[in-house]
């Protein structure tokens, strides 16, 4: 049995011009966003430090503004809304907690319990293990 093999050169063609402009595209959009990020940032700081927002809802506006789009809870989504008018001046530092206020905290994390039998955990209202099938009460 004869084996044969084939090689093929591709040859590939780059406008350099073309790359360049393309990335400059790309630059000045990621600048921009970054520049505008910027100053998300400092308008927080600014009524940070004009007393108009608490340090809680400060870090919490923060950590909202920095966080993707994508990985918002709905929530987030409804605060960064808000967020989002009072850092374009549309509504007042105290119209925002007032609006932070009316939110409900998140519900606590549903309590554990360990199987005695095999020490996995398990939610408290569970009646068997998850683990090993066993009665948990």
């Amino acid at each position: 049995m004869i084996c044969e093999s084939l090689t093929r050169d591709i040859i590939l063609t780059v406008d350099a011009e073309q790359v360049q402009k393309h990335r400059d595209i790309l630059n000045a959009a990621e600048r921009q966003r970054i520049e505008e990020m910027r100053a998300r940032r400092r308008k927080l700081v600014d009524l940070r430090d004009q007393d108009e927002l608490p340090l809680k809802e400060f870090t919490e506006a923060m950590l909202i503004n920095e966080k993707p789009p994508d990985e918002l809870t709905p929530q987030e989504k409804s605060v960064k809304r808000w967020l989002d008018r009072l850092l374009a001046e549309k509504i007042s530092a105290a119209e925002y907690l007032e609006f932070l206020q009316g939110i409900p905290p998140p519900p606590p994390p549903p309590k554990a319990i360990f199987c005695i039998h095999c020490g996995a955990r398990n939610v408290a209202d569970n009646v068997f293990c998850f683990q090993c099938g066993k009665r948990l009460k």
